[in-house]
């Protein structure tokens, strides 16, 4: 139980050293060295894995009512497609939606809704 107690707290205090076995290639390695000189937050690495979890925003939070991650639904987009390798199209989204309280949902980037027919 201890060491997963301290297995915790390093990952929570983005101290735990990365699974480099985990990597897709030289993007990979890429924003992990910017993820750890500070550069970037760490929540562009888990786009790099295809996903991301939305966080807690002020707004208002009645069934049916605007949320604010889905405003910026178009912007995550394009940041997207920079960090996805060029094969990979979607990242699963988990959080609220103006009318769930939790649901999850795959989010193309913004290159292949320019590009479909």
């Amino acid at each position: 139980m201890t060491e997963a107690v301290h297995r915790s707290r390093q990952f929570y205090g983005l101290t735990l050293p990365p699974d480099t076995s985990t990597f897709k290639g030289l993007l990979s390695h890429l924003i992990d060295e910017g993820v750890q000189s500070g550069d970037y937050a760490p929540h562009i690495m888990g786009m790099h894995f295809n996903f991301y979890w939305h966080r807690l925003l002020l707004e208002e939070c009645d069934h049916g009512k605007p949320c604010a991650e889905v405003a910026l639904a178009p912007l995550r987009s394009f940041v997207y497609r920079m960090v996805l390798n060029r094969q990979e199209q979607i990242v699963v989204e988990y959080g609220r939606t103006p009318y769930e309280e939790f649901s999850s949902a795959g989010v193309r980037d913004i290159y292949n809704i320019y590009t479909e027919k």
